[in-house]
């Protein structure tokens, strides 16, 4: 799991990220591309999961993408899903990715915690998983006494959004 930057377009409550007590630095791709050296193993699968802050907001994200798949590492994305037109288009063209998204609960327990944005995010996953149906997606939500009631809403979002899996992290 690799931080690429603190920055983030939503304001979620929960989030433990934040540039006061984080900084606001961006890892660089040289930095990172040092790194794939580092800990690179050829004879074993490897896998990189890039969370942030919101990863699509870091202006190399696509490079570093490259950067890693040529050195055969399997690369995984941790978003919001809240990406313009163009962000997704890219996501869309890279072959062997993951993304994995934050869901938590129905429209309206969602958007209680990620400000207003169930419905771009739906929309979004079902645009990447249209126009790249061989993307993985990876449904995302922290349980809370709020949405614990609402996993057969959850299961109907997965199914919905031709999720691969889902994970649920319980918030203490």
């Amino acid at each position: 799991f690799l931080h690429l930057l603190t920055a983030c377009n939503l304001s979620c409550a929960h989030c433990y990220i934040n540039p006061k007590e984080h900084g606001n630095s961006i890892l660089g791709k040289e930095q990172l591309e040092s790194w794939i050296r580092l800990f690179r193993d050829p004879e074993k699968e490897s896998n990189i999961v890039f969370l942030g802050g919101e990863p699509t907001m870091h202006p190399g994200l696509f490079e570093i993408i490259e950067a890693f798949h040529q050195e055969g590492v399997y690369v995984s994305l941790a978003t919001n899903g809240m990406m313009d037109q163009r962000i997704l288009a890219q996501l869309a063209e890279i072959k062997n990715l993951w993304i994995i998204c934050s869901v938590d609960g129905g429209p309206e327990q969602h958007n209680r915690y990620r400000r207003a944005s169930f419905d771009s995010v739906i929309r979004n996953l079902l645009c990447i998983k249209e126009r790249s149906p061989s993307t993985r997606i990876r449904l995302t939500t922290v349980l809370t006494k709020a949405n614990c009631n609402q996993m057969r809403e959850l299961a109907g979002i997965y199914r919905a959004v031709g999720a691969d899996s889902i994970t649920v992290i319980p918030l203490r």
